[in-house]
């Protein structure tokens, strides 16, 4: 993680917290595992901020240090959920998202995309607002990683206010 963080350029004002370093660190790992992941935290736990620092940084050929040049360009498709979002939604957010590694295959570029999907949060109580939209997001998941559905992992960190 500290490696990674050497080479990560963050801009001036952001803080390297030990949260935002376990963040950005998970979100590199598993972009490049290609394994799912959900971050789990209050308000200002560096979520977002890690994917969009990640998404700066991890630019293929065109990055500023050696780590990330010798990755894929990692390029996040943002879905902000909301208690309006539906499970058609975020099913064509990741039929994006395939479409566009399918095409960067084929083209060989070395690109990887992923979806991010912001304030992802538990449905409020008596609310249904995000039920259906994790419910979908499982399902895309499970259709995804079908070829791999013997073990259909995922990851999950669970983030804490500094």
């Amino acid at each position: 993680m500290h490696a990674l963080m050497r080479q990560t350029h963050l801009d001036d004002g952001i803080a390297s917290t030990r949260g935002l370093q376990e963040n950005i660190f998970m979100v590199v790992v598993c972009c490049l595992a290609e394994v799912p992941l959900m971050i789990v935290g209050p308000p200002g736990s560096s979520k977002t901020l890690a994917v969009t620092i990640v998404a700066d940084n991890a630019r293929g050929d065109y990055s500023h240090t050696a780590v990330y040049k010798s990755m894929p360009s990692l390029v996040p498709l943002h879905y902000q959920c909301s208690r309006r979002s539906t499970s058609n939604e975020i099913k064509a957010i990741f039929e994006r998202a395939i479409t566009r590694q399918v095409k960067a295959k084929q083209e060989r570029v070395n690109t990887s995309s992923f979806v991010f999907m912001d304030e992802a949060g538990l449905p409020e109580e008596g609310r249904e607002s995000l039920k259906v939209p994790l419910n979908c997001y499982r399902t895309c998941l499970s259709q995804i990683l079908q070829p791999h559905a013997h073990y259909n992992p995922s990851v999950r960190t669970i983030s804490q206010l500094p």
